[in-house]
């Protein structure tokens, strides 16, 4: 039936001057993962055919005026009118990472050639959480019972559940996570969801780790159950679509209300515990599934579901949805799917959250491929869910795509909305068996290359090394155990030298007979009694390092595997490791293949030419300088602020501190010039002496 109010059609114009539409919002201000929800109500009783208008909201962000363009391309939602109520609804998601601030959503209510319009202001805000010190982290995830089967010591010269912190030490770690719960077919006992021997083994640990001065973290695999007989578990599992089938995947659904209460208490069970300063999540997220919430996503996200909808069956509804929804990522119905279905992973987190009210700070590991958007999942929205750490997997991907995920992150997040912390595991099958590096050395160039590449603007709030089990019992390929640590203690001094936690940084140049080793004083004091080691030479001290000053220290050359570096200095509790591989087939090419602009680095080359790029490039790879290379149409601000230096044989004159031109260009001038910031060189002028000398110049 019709629903009419009370006055006459012919009164039409009358009628609209004299309506009221008001606007309203469930609240004045939201997260980056709440849904905006939007109503709208004329103010007297008319009567006019209400249900045949047509009603939508628009958004515009008021601190421009400018409309917003949200999830599936939408610039406007349809508002449903709502019998009972006398007023339309509708949802208004927000887009990806929105701006922060006020925004302005306006209804428009049509009829019969009559239009009224009015607004409402809303707010989107952000969680910040404060890092005190970046974490440097060690992960032990194991199927085992560490004190049944505990791992070797670095030296393996005894098996003790306490070697656990010698690994961390060796590393350079402040800080040990541990998978302290965990949901395994045929390892539970007594109707207990978690492997008991795990949790049982914690408060050990923990206390263990703080008494050798780690902090210590507990984590739960949160909604995925592992085992072949998972079914077992009285769990509400999440639905899948594939070649036309339903089936349920081993997540666990986020409608299982008796899953997120089993991991709210664990979360105040790790919370009271004074030996655990961190509480975290694995497997929040619903793997390829989540088709159970088809009723819920079509009402949210304004998606056109068939007319006869209501009378489908929820199997009906899922097979559809999961139709849908398995097309082209570009599709509409795919990009509102992955943003709704990160939503219910972040809410799900906030509900935990709110259940067990934990005092300390949330951390929770998450997939990187594509922001983790094509598994439900995103940084902001955790964030907002309230973790205060976010974990990235860098993992599971080959290095072409590892590369790729720099330029995704480094193209989303613009600075420091969240802290990230990437990590990288010990896989030599997952670091493509030494198809571009010894795997140690991927290992540390993919964990490095996220220092800088997951933002456009910020470093990471640290590093973390996964994991001690696998180092111990799985694919660590043809090398020694210690090749992985010291892969992972260079990497964790990688980021400690850029954000000064360190003074020093090295890099090695060789010549036929040594390797030389250059030792620099990144900080604006001078270091006194710099004790450096390479390899199982003797150790040599340099007496002072003045202000940025560096100094090259020789050794001999020999072996043909890693050679460890280790610098230590008076007063500092770290110290600086760094390595190299002298039989490296790799070390004679120009530039990695593959890698990211966006990964940052020491010398990035904006070139036309590539062959002569190349030459370039390797004789400043023999003196120990990273390099990339783009074309000229690539550049924007974002790269080139990533790098320390820039190589061109381009006329343009780019925004950066330290630009080195070559070219053979008779007009420019000759031999390192100085014209402003940059300087000038000649193809047929550059050699090793002429390249050191222009560093040293630009320095």
């Amino acid at each position: 039936m019709r629903k009419y109010f009370s006055l006459i059609l012919i009164l039409f114009p009358q009628i609209c001057s004299s309506l009221y539409l008001s606007v309203n919002t469930s609240k004045d201000t939201y997260l980056r993962y709440e849904i905006v929800e939007i109503s709208a109500a004329f103010n007297s009783v008319m009567e006019i055919a209400i249900q045949d208008a047509k009603a939508e909201a628009t958004v515009y962000f008021s601190e421009e005026g400018k409309l917003v363009t949200t999830v599936g391309d939408m610039e406007s939602v349809p508002l449903q009118f709502n019998e009972k109520k006398n007023i339309w609804e509708g949802y208004w998601p927000p887009p990806w990472n929105p701006e922060l601030g006020r925004y302005t959503v306006v209804v428009s209510v049509e009829f019969d050639g009559c239009t009224i319009e009015a607004g409402k202001d809303f707010f989107i805000q952000g969680k910040k959480f404060e890092v005190k010190e970046p974490l440097f982290i060690m992960t032990i995830e194991t199927m085992c019972d560490l004190l049944k089967y505990p791992v070797w010591d670095p030296q393996r010269k005894n098996r003790d559940w306490t070697n656990f912190t010698e690994w961390a030490e060796s590393l350079g770690a402040n800080t040990i996570l541990y998978s302290a719960a965990q949901t395994i077919a045929g390892k539970t006992r007594n109707n207990s969801p978690w492997v008991m021997s795990f949790l049982k083994n914690y408060p050990l640990f923990a206390s263990y780790a703080k008494k050798k001065g780690f902090r210590f973290g507990c984590w739960i695999g949160s909604f995925r159950v592992w085992g072949e007989n998972f079914k077992k578990f009285d769990y509400d599992f999440s639905w899948e679509y594939r070649d036309g089938k339903l089936f349920q995947n081993r997540h666990i659904s986020f409608k299982d209300k008796k899953r997120i209460g089993e991991i709210a208490d664990l979360f105040k069970v790790f919370n009271d515990n004074p030996d655990v300063d961190y509480i975290g999540l694995d497997y929040i997220r619903s793997g390829q599934g989540g088709l159970e919430f088809a009723d819920d996503f079509v009402r949210e996200m304004s998606v056109d579901a068939p007319k006869n909808w209501e009378k489908f069956n929820s199997s009906e509804k899922m097979r559809w949805l999961g139709s849908k929804v398995k097309g082209r990522k570009e599709s509409p119905a795919r990009q509102k799917w992955e943003w709704w279905r990160a939503r219910k992973s972040a809410e799900t987190l906030a509900k935990i959250v709110e259940i067990s009210k934990p005092e300390k700070p949330i951390f929770v590991f998450m997939l990187a491929w594509d922001k983790g958007h094509e598994h439900g999942q995103d940084p902001i929205m955790m964030n907002d869910a309230g973790a205060s750490f976010v974990l990235v997997m860098l993992y599971e991907s080959e290095a072409e795509m590892t590369e790729a995920l720099f330029t995704q992150w480094s193209n989303y997040l613009k600075g420091s909305e969240v802290n990230l912390i990437p990590g990288q595991v010990v896989d030599w099958v997952l670091l493509d068996k030494d198809k571009y590096a010894p795997a140690p050395e991927e290992f540390y160039i993919r964990l490095t290359h996220g220092i800088k590449g997951m933002s456009s603007d910020e470093l990471v709030k640290g590093l973390f090394w996964h994991d001690l089990s696998r180092i111990n019992w799985c694919r660590i390929g043809p090398y020694h155990r210690r090749e992985w640590v010291t892969a992972g203690a260079a990497s964790f001094s990688n980021l400690k030298s850029d954000l000064g936690i360190l003074p020093v940084e090295s890099r090695f140049s060789l010549t036929d007979e040594s390797i030389i080793v250059n030792v620099t004083n990144r900080s604006p004091l001078d270091i006194k009694n710099v004790s450096v080691r390479f390899g199982s030479e003797e150790m040599r001290v340099i007496d002072k390092l003045g202000p940025f000053e560096t100094k090259a220290i020789p050794f001999n050359l020999k072996g043909d595997g890693m050679s460890r570096c280790e610098i230590t200095i008076p007063d500092y509790k770290d110290r600086y490791v760094d390595f190299l591989y002298l039989s490296d087939k790799y070390a004679e090419k120009s530039f990695r293949e593959p890698m990211s602009p966006y990964a940052g680095g020491d010398i990035l080359f904006i070139y036309n030419r590539q062959k002569e790029a190349s030459v370039v490039a390797r004789l400043l790879k023999m003196l120990g300088y990273d390099t990339c290379i783009i074309s000229p149409h690539e550049v924007n601000e974002d790269i080139l602020k990533k790098y320390d230096f820039i190589f061109t044989d381009t006329e343009s004159l780019y925004k950066h501190k330290r630009v080195v031109h070559v070219t053979d260009d008779a007009e420019f001038k000759i031999n390192f010039s100085e014209y402003g910031k940059e300087i000038f060189i000649q193809n047929g002028d550059i050699d090793n002496r002429s390249i050191s000398e222009i560093l040293l110049w630009l320095e």
